[in-house]
């Protein structure tokens, strides 16, 4: 993903004092990364369920379904508010085991093979586009959300075109086609009925590429069915409403009441998150290998 120039869009711009508050993450240095088959990359060992093991399947699982238990808490429901939610509890550090970061490093993330534990680096801290998007979606589809990861060329210029993604992000099949940049704190809309994606101000755009959306990692690592792929091209080609600011802006206060009047829900997601996670989360460095 290309670095972001400006702060966040306009849309989000009278919720600033929300993130000034919440978000310890410097977006400012993310970049989407770009997988490279000729590159060593980093695979986890098979970790099974003994006297002296953790099940790290499981252990992603579980943070996933704690994280829908806290959405069921605060009773969460739209994608919208599931994101401001998921954004708060991100950039605070409830559900990594340090204080979270973005990295382009890649010997930072595990990236491993297994692309259904893709979002396991949110988890221990380090992490970019596709592991933020792969555990927020795998959140919403837990929620009963029809939701999936999107491939895209994300650019600050309508003019800046590319035939390779960059980026990922989320879109739902909800009341409206909506696609959530959680990495970089945007709601894209469909740009005039195409597959072009902007933000209400137009100060960012994203060009919707689902037919990367495989199983082939050499661009960017997402785990589509060749059916969700069909479902996905459908959506955004299909999907001609508008999300109009007041919208967007009521999902925003909705989520904020609720995350200031559940305290003690938040309290006690952050006590069982870390008791049952975070505490059982294996050191990163035991168990990766070299693949290549």
């Amino acid at each position: 993903m290309k670095r972001v120039l400006k702060i966040v869009s306009f849309i989000f711009t009278m919720f600033f004092t929300f993130y000034i508050s919440f978000a310890n993450i410097n977006v400012g240095d993310i970049r989407a990364q770009a997988y490279d088959n000729n590159k060593n990359t980093n695979a986890i060992n098979n970790i099974y369920n003994d006297d002296n093991t953790i099940n790290i399947s499981y252990l992603y699982n579980e943070a996933l379904d704690e994280v829908v238990y806290l959405m069921n808490e605060l009773d969460v429901d739209s994608s919208l508010e599931a994101y401001y939610v998921f954004e708060y509890i991100l950039s605070n550090g409830y559900i990594s085991n340090k204080t979270p970061c973005f990295t382009e490093d890649e010997k930072d993330v595990l990236d491993l093979y297994n692309e259904e534990l893709l979002g396991l680096d949110v988890i221990y801290g380090n992490m970019n586009c596709r592991h933020i998007t792969d555990f927020f979606t795998k959140v919403l589809v837990k929620m009963g959300y029809d939701a999936y990861v999107l491939p895209c060329y994300f650019s600050t210029d309508k003019n800046d075109i590319s035939n390779i993604p960059n980026h990922v992000i989320t879109i739902i099949n909800e009341k409206n086609t909506i696609y959530i940049d959680a990495t970089n704190k945007i709601v894209f809309d469909n740009y005039k009925g195409y597959n072009y994606l902007t933000d209400s101000n137009k100060d960012y755009y994203a060009i919707a590429m689902a037919d990367y959306s495989s199983y082939d990692r050499n661009v960017v690592v997402s785990h589509n069915t060749n059916d969700s792929i069909s479902h996905i091209n459908k959506l955004v080609n299909n999907d001609i409403n508008n999300i109009s600011n007041k919208d967007i802006n009521n999902e925003y206060k909705i989520a904020k009441n609720k995350i200031k009047n559940n305290k003690y829900n938040i309290d006690t997601f952050i006590i069982r998150y870390k008791k049952n996670i975070l505490n059982n989360l294996p050191d990163k460095s035991i168990y990766i290998t070299n693949t290549y």
